[in-house]
């Protein structure tokens, strides 16, 4: 009699956890994905681009490859009521390696003394962004909401840096990338399958144009022994009437990725998109086509 007693309990008491743990994951599945924001939080961030670009016509063709790493620090400053973040960015360290056609590269390092012509005149333009800092506003869903850049350091930028980084590192710019890298989280909670969109506009030698975002969600997995919730997407160039008269045409785009997030501390842990894009521009009696290929990985700790 008392074994069979003592066993029963033992299967209660395993149902009763059973059932706890089953409530446990229904409770958190039916919970919103959200950032988690803390006054005083630090967070690194990474982010490494890869763009090879071909252009052919009008002569021989040509290509560049850069490689180009950022390390950022973002500091929580502030939460508001609607758990959206102040955050305070940082830009701690750039690297760059540019090689164009058979031309040997150019490397640079923000924390090692340049050697190379090139490197120095590099670190000439962007050494005023180097410990620079930017306040951005993010919401709980991952939207950003405000980038503003401070006035010395715009002004430096606009009248020492090349076009190309002065557009990566303008506002628009940094707006622009990270929401290449963070996700936009669904307004209700999600199960495997669901899918949720995101529009909003994108300056670009074309003009402004929309970019749509659609994204889904794939169930949570483990990655590096955390549990996290995988989301893809896929985003689309829609042309806007402003733009459809520019010289310079879209002829093939598409852009894809996985994102990675870690629900139990409430922010993204990595991110990885791929975009393809192909123009064409007429150039005298003949047509000028540009096919670039680029890879932003973002990593968080």
């Amino acid at each position: 009699m008392f074994e069979l007693a003592r066993s029963k309990r033992r299967l209660m008491v395993t149902a009763v956890l059973l059932l706890a743990h089953i409530g446990g994951r229904s409770l958190a599945a039916q919970e919103p994905l959200r950032w988690k924001f803390s006054p005083g939080e630090t967070l690194q961030v990474s982010f490494m681009q890869s763009a090879n670009t071909e252009t052919v016509g009008a002569g021989m063709p040509t290509t560049i490859g850069i490689v180009m790493t950022m390390e950022m620090t973002w500091r929580v400053s502030a939460v508001a009521e609607d758990g959206s973040a102040t955050m305070t960015q940082s830009f701690d360290r750039l690297t760059m390696s540019m090689k164009t056609g058979d031309v040997a590269a150019v490397d640079f390092d923000s924390a090692a003394e340049p050697t190379s012509a090139e490197a120095k005149a590099i670190a000439a333009t962007v050494g005023p962004l180097i410990g620079a800092t930017f306040q951005l506003v993010m919401s709980q869903r991952g939207e950003i909401r405000d980038v503003k850049i401070a006035e010395t350091v715009e002004k430096a930028v606009a009248s020492g840096t090349p076009d190309g980084l002065q557009a990566l590192f303008s506002p628009a710019g940094i707006s622009r990338v990270l929401r290449q890298s963070v996700v936009v989280l669904p307004e209700q909670p999600v199960t495997a399958g669901d899918t949720w969109q995101t529009t909003h506009d994108v300056e670009s030698p074309l003009g402004v144009l929309q970019q749509l975002s659609v994204y889904s969600y794939a169930g949570a997995s483990e990655q590096g022994g955390r549990q996290l919730e995988q989301i893809k997407v896929d985003s689309t160039l829609l042309v806007k009437p402003d733009a459809a008269q520019a010289k310079t045409a879209i002829k093939s785009q598409s852009q894809s990725g996985q994102l990675w997030f870690d629900r139990q501390r409430g922010r993204l842990s990595s991110s990885q998109v791929v975009q393809k894009l192909t123009t064409v521009r007429p150039y005298r009696d003949t047509k000028i086509e540009v096919r670039s290929t680029s890879k932003l990985t973002t990593t968080i700790r």
